[in-house]
């Protein structure tokens, strides 16, 4: 008697439910990584934009803003940094985009995933929104500030304080009057001391 090599429908039925059990459990996991791992990338991507612009300011001995941007070509009075940038010599001091500034790098938009609030402060209380970031040409700031990378929202509460800042995932690129900046886990305690 000759036998048929093969699966029969029903084993074929049981192996096509338990893959799709199995897939409806993990999907889920792997979306939620993915985003998480978004929000740091965009923190990240911060940090190298802040350090780029301190760096030009020491380098040129000149005064380099930042600013919210959504067109790329002049700074935007509403909005958060996840529409986009620009870094220029701000020859005026005004932390605007004018006639003799020069540019030197925009990004539009800067994440489709995250929002990202600049913070005026440090993250130990709420603190205001602010658009604009300027570095002198000794590379420091006038007051300490606070990118607030929040990767689960594209609406979340803009500057939030490390006691009310608990999403997972969520980032703080902290940047310290003498300039100097870091990634921080808003988690934790000792973020942005």
């Amino acid at each position: 008697m000759k036998r048929n090599a093969g699966f029969t429908l029903l084993e074929l039925i049981v192996a096509i439910t338990i893959a799709a059990i199995l897939a409806s459990l993990t999907i889920p996991s792997f979306l939620k990584s993915i985003r998480l791992n978004r929000g740091v990338s965009d923190a990240n991507g911060i940090l190298s934009v802040v350090t780029l612009a301190r760096n030009e300011a020491i380098r040129r001995d000149a005064t380099i803003s930042m600013c919210v941007s959504s067109d790329g070509s002049s700074c935007a009075s509403s909005g958060t940094w996840d529409v986009g940038y620009l870094v220029f010599v701000d020859v005026n001091g005004d932390a605007s985009f004018s006639t003799g500034d020069t540019l030197i790098r925009t990004e539009v938009p800067l994440s489709s995933a995250s929002t990202i609030s600049l913070c005026k402060g440090t993250p130990t209380a709420t603190n205001t929104v602010i658009r604009t970031l300027s570095f002198n040409g000794a590379g420091q700031l006038n007051s300490q500030a606070y990118f607030d990378v929040n990767p689960t929202t594209k609406s979340g509460t803009a500057c939030p304080s490390l006691a009310t800042a608990k999403v997972k995932g969520e980032r703080y690129v902290v940047v310290r009057q003498i300039g100097r900046a870091n990634v921080c886990d808003p988690t934790n305690s000792l973020c942005g001391q």
